[in-house]
C-alpha cells in the first residue's frame, strides 16, 4: 500500500521559471507499481521520514527535456520552488511520461497532518498473488466497520475495482465496444463481398474440380486447396492491415494521448498480432469455408459434360442470401452512424447554463517555502 497527492513546483529552465506538475509519494511508491528506474535508484524506506534529505525521481521525458539526457544528471541538484533536491533516479520511458507529473518526492508529513480529519491523499493498493478482488472487498468491509467512530461521514465506505477499470471507466468503455462493434460490422460486410466473389469464381471452377477429382483428387484435397487459395489472400490481407494499422497508430497517437488514461501503451505488440492471427483465421472461415464446399459439392464428373456458365440454382440463392445479408448490416451500420452524428449535433447546441464566451479562468499556486502561512498569501 503506498500514498500520493499532487503538486505543483516551480523549476527553471533555459526559457526561464517554468511551473510544472509533481507528485508527493510514500517511499515505498515505486515498489507497489513494480516499476525500477532506467538510472540510479527509487526512494529508501527513510526518505520520507522527517529530516530526510530532499531527494527527487524525474520522469524520462523531463530528463531529456530538462537535462538532454544525461547520464550525469545523478546527484545533481533539481531548484524546486528555490529549494535543491537531490536528484537520484530516472523512470524509464512508458506510462509515466503519459502522467502530468515529470517529478516524484517523498511525501514527508508536517506534524499538524497527523490527524484523522485529512482527506488530501489518494491511497494505491497492489494485491497480493493469489488474491482476488472479491477477497479484498470482504476485507475491507471489515476495516470499514472497525473505522466506524472515526468516519464523519456514516455513509462513506470502501471501494476496490481494478486499476484498469478505475482509470478507463464506463463512459470510455462504451465508446470503445461501439467502436469495436461498428469496425466488426464493416469486417463482415467486407467478407460477405468476398465470400460472394469467390462463390462467384467458383461457380467457373466447377470443370477444372471435376477434372481433378477424375484424376484421382479427394474431396479433402479440393477443399484444402480452395481454403489454401483463400488463405494466401487473407494472410496479405492481414499483413497489409497490420501495416496500416501500425502507420495509422503512430499519426493517431499524439492526437488521441491527452484523452487517454497515462497507463495506456499504443503500440503494436504480439497481443495485437495474436489477435490479427485470429481474425485472418475467422475471416478465413467465412470467406473461404463456404465458397469451398459448394465448389467441390455434388457431382463433379456431371461438370465435364456441360459448358461452365451462370451459376446453378442453389449457388445463385446462396449468393443472393448473403447480399441480402450485406446490405441488412450496411443499412445497419449506416443508421447508426446516421444517430451519433444526429446524437452529436444535439449536444453541441445544449445550452451549458453559464456563460462560456470571451471568459478566461485562471489559478496560483503559491510556494509553501516562501508562503508558509494564509497571511502571507493574503499579502500575495
Amino acid at each position: 500500500m503506498s500514498v500520493e497527492c499532487s503538486t505543483k513546483a516551480t523549476v527553471a529552465t533555459g526559457g526561464g521559471p517554468a511551473r510544472v506538475s509533481g507528485k508527493l509519494v510514500s517511499a515505498n511508491y515505486f515498489q507497489v507499481f513494480g516499476v525500477k528506474p532506467q538510472i540510479g535508484r527509487a526512494f529508501a524506506r527513510d526518505e520520507d521520514q522527517p529530516g530526510a534529505d530532499q531527494v527527487v525521481v524525474l520522469s524520462q521525458a523531463f530528463w531529456q527535456t530538462q537535462f538532454a539526457g544525461d547520464p550525469g544528471v545523478l546527484n545533481r541538484d533539481l531548484v524546486l520552488d528555490g529549494e535543491p533536491h537531490r536528484v537520484i533516479g530516472v523512470l524509464p520511458a512508458g506510462s509515466f511520461d503519459r502522467d502530468e507529473a515529470v517529478f516524484w518526492k517523498p511525501l514527508i508529513f508536517a506534524p499538524d497532518q497527523l490527524n484523522r480529519g485529512q482527506h488530501w491523499l489518494n491511497p494505491i493498493g497492489r494485491l497480493r498473488s493469489g488474491v482476488s478482488i472479491e477477497q479484498a472487498r470482504a476485507k475491507m468491509t471489515v476495516l470499514r466497520a472497525s473505522l466506524n467512530d472515526f468516519i464523519y461521514q456514516k455513509d462513506w465506505g470502501f471501494a476496490v475495482d481494478p486499476f484498469g477499470q478505475m482509470l478507463v471507466g464506463d463512459t470510455l468503455r462504451r465508446s470503445i465496444y461501439l467502436a469495436f462493434g461498428a469496425v466488426l460490422m464493416v469486417l463482415l460486410i467486407a467478407c460477405a463481398n468476398v465470400a460472394n466473389l469467390a462463390l462467384a469464381k467458383g461457380t467457373t471452377r466447377r470443370k477444372e474440380m471435376a477434372l481433378r477429382a477424375a484424376l484421382g483428387a479427394s474431396r479433402g484435397r479440393l477443399i484444402a486447396q480452395l481454403l489454401t487459395e483463400s488463405l494466401v489472400l487473407c494472410l496479405l490481407g492481414g499483413a497489409a492491415g497490420v501495416a496500416l494499422g501500425a502507420l495509422l497508430l503512430r499519426a493517431a497517437a499524439p492526437l488521441v494521448a491527452a484523452s487517454l488514461p497515462f497507463t495506456t501503451d499504443l503500440r503494436t505488440d504480439l497481443r495485437v498480432l495474436g489477435f490479427a492471427a485470429a481474425a485472418v483465421m475467422a475471416v478465413l472461415l467465412l470467406t473461404g469455408l463456404l465458397p469451398s464446399l459448394r465448389t467441390s459439392f455434388g457431382k463433379l464428373l456431371n461438370a465435364l459434360n456441360q459448358a461452365a456458365r451462370g451459376s446453378s440454382g442453389s449457388n445463385a440463392m446462396v449468393r443472393r442470401t448473403i447480399v441480402i445479408a450485406e446490405v441488412a448490416a450496411s443499412v445497419v451500420l449506416i443508421c447508426g452512424a446516421a444517430l451519433l452524428f444526429k446524437s452529436l449535433a444535439k449536444l453541441q447546441q445544449i445550452d451549458a447554463g453559464v456563460r462560456i464566451d470571451h471568459v478566461i479562468t485562471m489559478s496560483a499556486d503559491l510556494p509553501a517555502g516562501t508562503y508558509p502561512s494564509p497571511a502571507t498569501a493574503t499579502r500575495f
